[in-house]
């Protein structure tokens, strides 16, 4: 008859226990959902979620069992011995298994479509971590950094992920395994600002610096507009941090190949005046490298 009630209890549990062998060993935290089993007992043998104090309360005994930051198979050794203890059973049979991790979660943020929380319920590799936020957005830069917890009160530990091996073809290798408490940021790229008289105002992500030259943001911002001055200006950030300089660039002779073209660094602002247009202020300036391009817009000064 007991063999018989076991067998309806174990048939009354979800498929979580069957599929707990695809959660990685680590330890419970508050609202961990667990799965336990012990022989000839319906009333222990059942779902447990861990409370927010990280006890586990179960029914017959008289105290509640310390779970957070424990591993299940201790945990699972204390409720054997308590059970002892308290003379319910002599040589009880008992299985801890866990069902769903909720104190594990996995936060992707930064340049993303969709920043997002999810519980790493099952092992979670970083590709999936990002497909869960939608994707990385278009100004997105050409590294993901991975921030793992510190065990045992270390210092977090930091991974960076270049993109460009992480989304090409064969072995993926930089595609990391998450196991839950990590945090998945993806910082913005460095931009390059493209204002004034060009047909189309813009700020360009820096994906390869390589590329980022003169003639290929104006080929984003669709060219020049009509009655654009000869000579356009660059206003780079100074090495010591001090202020902006500016470099006076003959744009229509590059456009013309009578000229080479201009490597631009990250943050630059290039600025095409109207044929008697003057230069912009250091206030305009500060105010649109502060500001998206449709705002900004509205603080260019033509004098």
């Amino acid at each position: 008859m007991k063999h018989s009630l076991t067998l309806a209890v174990l048939l009354t549990l979800p498929a979580a226990i069957a599929q707990n062998a695809t959660l990685p060993v680590q330890p419970l935290g508050p609202d961990d959902l667990v799965v336990l089993t012990v022989a000839n007992s319906q009333e222990l043998s059942h779902q447990f979620r861990v409370s927010p104090d990280g006890k586990l309360h179960l029914p017959q005994l008289a105290a509640p069992i310390p779970a957070n930051r424990r591993y299940p198979q201790d945990v699972q050794e204390d409720i054997r011995k308590a059970l002892i203890e308290q003379r319910l059973f002599v040589n009880p049979t008992v299985s801890l298994a866990v069902a769903e991790y909720a104190s594990r979660p996995v936060t992707v943020m930064g340049a993303v479509r969709r920043p997002t929380t999810f519980q790493a319920t099952a092992q979670t590799t970083l590709l999936e971590a990002l497909a869960k936020a939608e994707g990385m957005a278009p100004e997105a830069g050409e590294t993901v950094m991975v921030t793992r917890p510190g065990i045992g009160g270390a210092e977090p530990e930091i991974t960076k992920v270049p993109v460009r091996l992480l989304l090409e073809d064969g072995p993926l290798t930089q595609n990391i395994r998450l196991y839950g408490g990590e945090q998945v940021r993806v910082p913005e790229a460095p931009r390059v600002y493209v204002l004034g008289n060009v047909k189309r105002n813009c700020v360009i992500p820096v994906k390869d610096l390589r590329e980022t030259t003169l003639l290929r943001v104006l080929t984003q911002a669709e060219g020049l507009a009509n009655f654009s001055a000869s000579e356009g200006v660059i206003y780079r950030r100074r090495s010591d941090g001090d202020g902006r300089e500016s470099i006076v660039v003959d744009v229509k002779r590059i456009l013309k190949g009578k000229s080479p073209d201009v490597q631009l660094q990250p943050y630059d602002v290039l600025y095409i005046p109207e044929a008697k247009g003057r230069r912009l202020t250091a206030e305009v300036i500060d105010r649109m490298a502060g500001f998206g391009v449709s705002t900004v817009s509205g603080y260019l000064i033509f004098k």
